[in-house]
């Protein structure tokens, strides 16, 4: 592996932390980056759909009515900031 290709191995890992809003179509939420099935539409997301289980994109519900907010935040990071 050359260091180019070490180089796009990391960021394609870092954009996968970007959470982006996954696809609805016919009634199922699918994953925008490798169009895994996440979940229906009339499902609740639980702290497990907010990544996708085959490529590891974060996912954003946004401001979607049936979404808890503490979902649409990463559970894995610590925002708290030390002072």
């Amino acid at each position: 592996m050359t260091l180019e290709d070490a180089i796009n191995v990391c960021k394609d890992a870092l954009e996968k932390r970007i959470p982006k809003t996954p696809r609805l179509e016919r009634k199922n939420y699918y994953c925008p980056s490798c169009g895994e099935w996440i979940m229906w539409d009339d499902a609740i997301p639980n702290e497990y759909d907010n990544f996708c289980g085959k490529c590891g994109q974060a996912i954003d519900f946004g401001q979607d009515p049936f979404c808890p907010p503490s979902l649409t935040t990463n559970p894995f990071i610590d925002t708290e900031v030390d002072e």
